[in-house]
Parts: C-alpha cells; sequence; structure tokens
C-alpha cells in the first residue's frame, strides 16, 4: 500500500508524491524539513531479516559514491518492519518515457553519444573495491533532467560482488544476463555489460530485446537465434553497429566485450566509420563519390562500398529499324563493286602431266567415228559410186569429217 501525500514520515519528511513502485519497493518524492532539501525516499516493504542486513551492506557502499551521473545516498532509517534509503530527488523524465512518446527508436548518433555518458559512472562502478554491479541497467532506470544530463537511478538493487556471497537477486528480464537468471554466484562488470546492450537495442528499436533464457532455449534445440538485428528494426543503424550490440548481447559472459569502456569504444568507432555518399562537388565529373571516414578496430567490419556509375539518357531520336538478314553468300554491293578483295582464294591444283591422246579413252571420238563408217558404206553400197573420181570425194569427204572430229575433241 502506497503511502499517502502530506503525511510525515520519520519525524522529518513530508510526502509529496509517489514516483514509482516496484515488487519490493515503493519512491516518493520528500521535502527533509529538517535539511530543508527535496530528498526520494525508497521504502522497502519486506520483513525478511536477510533483506535488511543486504540493506546495511548496501548503504555503506552507496554511501561512499560521489559521481556527478549517481544519486546521493545519505541515510537509511528503519520503522518497526520497514526501512527507508534517503537519496537525491533527481528531476526530469527516465529514457523509457522518452522512447514511448516518441514512438520509435531514436538516431545511431543520439544513442552512441547517450552511450559515452552513461559508461562514466558504470565503469566508476566497476572500479570500486569490491566492483559494485548494478544488475538493473534499463531505460527506465536512466533519469534525463531538463538540462539534458543523464543520471542512473534505482541503486536499491545494485549489489556488492564478491566471490561465494551474493546480495538478494533482482532484476527485469528483458535486461538481464544469462548468469544473472541463473543466480551464479560470481558475477561481474560483463553481466551489466549485458543490461547496457540490451538498453541501447531497446532505445535503437523501440522493442525490447528477447530475453536470454527464451535465446538459449532456442540454442539447446538448435533453432535461430530469436532475436532480431537491429538493422532490421531501424533503417540507420549499419552492420558496424548491429555487430557490437549483438557482442554485448551474448549469452556467454567470456563472449561479449570485457568492460563497458570497451563497448563505448566500439560503438564510437563503428558510428564514424559509416559509409556517406555526398552531393556532387562542383569541381567533380559529375560522378558521385564514396567516402570512409575512419577506419573499424579489429572484429569489426563492414562490406566494401561499390561505385556505381549513371545510367545514360534514354536517346531522344528513335532507334534505326533492324538491318535485315542476309545469307553467307549473298555479297553487298560494295562487295560487289570490289570483288578482288572479297573473294575467297583460290588453292592452286597440284600440277600434273597431261594424258596422251587415246581414240579408244574417248567416247565422242568413238561415236564420231561410228557415224563416219556408217555414212561411207552407205555411200559405197550405192549405185552412184561408179568412178575414181567420186571414190575419191567420198574418201576426201571422209578425211574432213575425221578432221573436224579431232580437232573439236582437242578443242
Amino acid at each position: 500500500m502506497l503511502l499517502q501525500a502530506g503525511i510525515e514520515l520519520l519525524g522529518r519528511y513530508h510526502i509529496v508524491r509517489a514516483i514509482g513502485q516496484g515488487g519490493m519497493s515503493a519512491v516518493y518524492a520528500a521535502f527533509d524539513r529538517q535539511l530543508n532539501t527535496p530528498v526520494a525516499i525508497k521504502h522497502f516493504r519486506n520483513h525478511d531479516p536477510a533483506l535488511h542486513a543486504s540493506l546495511d551492506r548496501e548503504a555503506q557502499i552507496l554511501a561512499r559514491l560521489q559521481h556527478p551521473a549517481l544519486p546521493r545516498v545519505y541515510d537509511i532509517r528503519r520503522d518497526n518492519d520497514d526501512a527507508y534509503l534517503i537519496m537525491d530527488l533527481i528531476e526530469g523524465e527516465t529514457l523509457g518515457t522518452l522512447l514511448t512518446q516518441r514512438g520509435s527508436g531514436f538516431e545511431p548518433a543520439t544513442v552512441v553519444a547517450w552511450a559515452a555518458t552513461l559508461a562514466e559512472p558504470l565503469s566508476y562502478l566497476h572500479q570500486q573495491t569490491p566492483p559494485v554491479i548494478h544488475r538493473d541497467i534499463k531505460p527506465h532506470n536512466v533519469m534525463r533532467t531538463p538540462a539534458g544530463k543523464l543520471i542512473l537511478l534505482d541503486f536499491g538493487l545494485a549489489k556488492q560482488w564478491s566471490t561465494g556471497q551474493q546480495s538478494v537477486i533482482a532484476y527485469t528480464l528483458p535486461y538481464a544476463s544469462l548468469e544473472q537468471i541463473q543466480g551464479t554466484n560470481t558475477l561481474d562488470q560483463r553481466s551489466d555489460v549485458y543490461g547496457f546492450g540490451a538498453t541501447l537495442y531497446h532505445l535503437l528499436t523501440n522493442r525490447e530485446p528477447v530475453d536470454a533464457l527464451t535465446r538459449a532455449s532456442a540454442q539447446i534445440y538448435a533453432n535461430p537465434d530469436p532475436l532480431p538485428l537491429p538493422s532490421s528494426l531501424n533503417n540507420a543503424v549499419t552492420p558496424a553497429l548491429d555487430r557490437v550490440l549483438m557482442d554485448s548481447l551474448a549469452l556467454r559472459a567470456d563472449a561479449r566485450p570485457a568492460s563497458i569502456r570497451t563497448v563505448v569504444a566500439l560503438l564510437q568507432a563503428a558510428q564514424s566509420a559509416t559509409v556517406s555518399v555526398p552531393l556532387v562537388a562542383a569541381n567533380s565529373a559529375g560522378q558521385p563519390t564514396i567516402r570512409v571516414d575512419s577506419q573499424l578496430p579489429d572484429g569489426v567490419s563492414y562490406a566494401t562500398p561499390r561505385r556505381f556509375e549513371p545510367r545514360p539518357a534514354p536517346a531522344s531520336t528513335p532507334a534505326a529499324p533492324p538491318r535485315p538478314r542476309r545469307s553467307f553468300f549473298q555479297q553487298s554491293p560494295f562487295e560487289q563493286a570490289n570483288p578482288g578483295q572479297w573473294l575467297v582464294p583460290q588453292f592452286e591444283k597440284r600440277y600434273e602431266e597431261p594424258k596422251p591422246f587415246s581414240p579408244l579413252n574417248n567416247q565422242q571420238w568413238m561415236t564420231t567415228q561410228q557415224d563416219s563408217n556408217s555414212r561411207m558404206n552407205a555411200m559405197l553400197d550405192d549405185e552412184e559410186l561408179e568412178n575414181p573420181t567420186q571414190v575419191m570425194n567420198v574418201v576426201f569427204i571422209l578425211i574432213v569429217l575425221i578432221l573436224l572430229g579431232a580437232f573439236s575433241f582437242l578443242s
């Protein structure tokens, strides 16, 4: 049950309003009448003695922290079975609220800038002795003040990490690493790397990431990872940013970047290495230029850009009709006018000696000879061949016929 506004708490804190509540606690905006300053009070409604002992240890750790992006913890007070953690009141709106108001993912440049800002308080926590693991990094635990400053909230869930000992387990499922969900006793800063990557994923895509348990189940059954790439949900996200975020959300702790600062360095390198196609410069030849702003670090790659030539302008005049196909043996007018350049060369035949003339081998000679013999026989049988003159005439005619036949053969 929430405390009513206007009541006095612990004899000095005037409750102004309720800010929010969770499963084990509620947060109120109050006014400290003794110090004359606004404060935030986190009220734990739990009667478990182990929780109260854990809160004492956490309050001692958090009271030593001094960072401009972390709320200061002043005191921890008890009233019967209730515990109250007194800290700075941070006014503004959470990144989760801003994301809901926007209705879509933020630009990558904005998210990378926020990541660089949040890396400072998180790295400060991880450098403490022993290291302080936040365990519940998410958009609703990051406050943006009216001046634009980011403050990391909800240190009631921050736990001291030490080997063999663990505080009360508390997390938000979509942002919790697998080892945190399993209750591993030895958590380190790579667990916060997972929550950090999940927060950036949500800010870029406006969608909570698939929780680690669901992803681990898919891996056990050899199914694809159900976590979609950020670029599939936000076209402004580059493949290089995809790689960094997916590495931060690796199920195995040793597969993630070693620290928050490493994640930010990779994000900034991936963001600055974006391939851009600027407008055509005045001194160019009309071709767009592709510029790579910087080189990516090892482990981060991007596809090599290709150069695209502009298409030629369409022809204003109609295309000429296709030329008719002609036979291979048909000559063009130019070929007919210059036959000597286009004739296929004739290969010379091998010289052969002429064969001697033989009437027996010539059919035309035999036919002529037979015709001459038939006429001669007919004339000899004729009764008019009675004197030698006629016989000589017949012989002369026969010789002429033989000569004509021989001449026609030779020609």
